[in-house]
C-alpha cells in the first residue's frame, strides 16, 4: 500500500518528518538515496520505482542540534553525520512577542491584551533564565515553550471562577513541574512584578 512517502514522491507534496532524532540513524540511512534526488525502489513489488515529482521537497525537525548535553530531550540520539549533510540546517528560536500575542489571542479571546503581553513577557523572562541569558540567583529546570504559553492562557480563560485565575493556570501549566520551591517562588515574583494586582500568591 502506499505510504505518505511515495504519495508525496508521486505527486509533489512536501513530507515532515517530526522529530526525526528520535528514529534508530541505521533506518534512516534508508532515506539518504531518495535524499539524493533518486527513485524510491521497492523491492517487496518486484522492484517498483517511484520517481521523485519536481515539487517532491523532505523537511525534518529535531529539538536539539545534533546532541543533547543537557538530557532534557530524552530518547533523542545524535544524527548519521552523512545523513545531516543531505539537509540545509535552519534554526528556529521562539516567535516574536508580538506573534505569540496574537497566538494566544486567537486561542483566549477573552483574555485582555494588557494580560496577553504580560504572559509573554514572562515567558522571555523565564525563556532568558532558563538558557542564561539573563543573570538570576535561580537555575530554572523548567521553561516557556509556546506549547506551555498556550496551555496556561487557556487554562487561565476556562478557570475565572478560582481565587487567581492567573496564578491558579499558571501553577497547572507550568509550575507544578518546577525541580523545588525556589524556582516557583522566583517565577511567582517575576508575575506579581509584571502584572500586579492581577496576580497573586494564591493557587
Amino acid at each position: 500500500m502506499d505510504g505518505c512517502l511515495t504519495i508525496a514522491m508521486r505527486e509533489g507534496h512536501a513530507l515532515i518528518l517530526d522529530e526525526i532524532d528520535l528514529v534508530a540513524p541505521e533506518q534512516l540511512a534508508n532515506l539518504n538515496a531518495i535524499l539524493d534526488g533518486d527513485n524510491l525502489v521497492i523491492s517487496q513489488l518486484g522492484g517498483l520505482i517511484v520517481k521523485p515529482h519536481p515539487n517532491f521537497r523532505i523537511f525534518a525537525t529535531a529539538n536539539n542540534a545534533n546532541s543533547d548535553s543537557t538530557g532534557l530531550y530524552a530518547g533523542t540520539q545524535p544524527l548519521n553525520i552523512a545523513f545531516m549533510d543531505r539537509f540545509l540546517t535552519i534554526h528556529v528560536d521562539y516567535a516574536a512577542k508580538e506573534v505569540e500575542v496574537d497566538i494566544l489571542g486567537n486561542i483566549a479571546k477573552e483574555i485582555p491584551l494588557v494580560i496577553r503581553q504580560g504572559m509573554v513577557e514572562l515567558a522571555n523572562k523565564v525563556r532568558k533564565v532558563f538558557v542564561g541569558d539573563e543573570e538570576s540567583s535561580v537555575e530554572l529546570s523548567v521553561t516557556f515553550s509556546t506549547r506551555t504559553l498556550i496551555r496556561w492562557a487557556i487554562q487561565t480563560q476556562r478557570c475565572q471562577g478560582a481565587n487567581c485565575p492567573l496564578s491558579y493556570a499558571l501553577d497547572r501549566a507550568l509550575l507544578n513541574r518546577c525541580s523545588d520551591e525556589t524556582e516557583v517562588e522566583a517565577i511567582r515574583t517575576w508575575s506579581t512584578a509584571i502584572f500586579g494586582d492581577h496576580f497573586s500568591q494564591a493557587s
